[in-house]
């Protein structure tokens, strides 16, 4: 686990974020030198939302949300944390594209191999 979570990402140029839940398919994502900001693009990122995030985190129009697309996140999900306004979203081709949702109201996540959802607190299965 790094100190902070701090993403350089690509584009639009020198974006820095900071997702709730980023995962990189690497053992050792490379580090900025002199800094604790990680200079890969995560495989995976997970945004909680909140009255004050939702703008600028959901789809179309939020910045992460297009900063994440277009720096090639493969797979984005957000929620509240209640569990509610959730969605998946999967880069295809340069473009995301909703993720598929079971009625369970799970997504697939093909980096994970395994279904995945925010659940609201307190909410545990089996």
């Amino acid at each position: 686990m790094y100190p902070d979570s701090r993403h350089r990402l690509p584009a639009p140029e020198e974006t820095v974020l900071f997702p709730d839940i980023a995962i990189h398919a690497v053992a050792e994502p490379h580090l900025v030198p002199g800094t604790d900001t990680i200079a890969r693009v995560p495989d995976l990122i997970v945004e909680v939302l909140s009255d004050a995030t939702a703008d600028r985190d959901m789809a179309p129009d939020g910045a992460k949300f297009l900063a994440y697309r277009l720096s090639g996140v493969g797979e984005y999900y957000y929620a509240r944390p209640d569990g509610s306004d959730a969605a998946g979203w999967l880069l295809q081709g340069g473009a995301y594209v909703a993720a598929p949702r079971t009625t369970d109201g799970y997504f697939h996540s093909p980096l994970l191999g395994r279904e995945i959802r925010v659940a609201p607190p307190g909410v545990r299965e089996g």
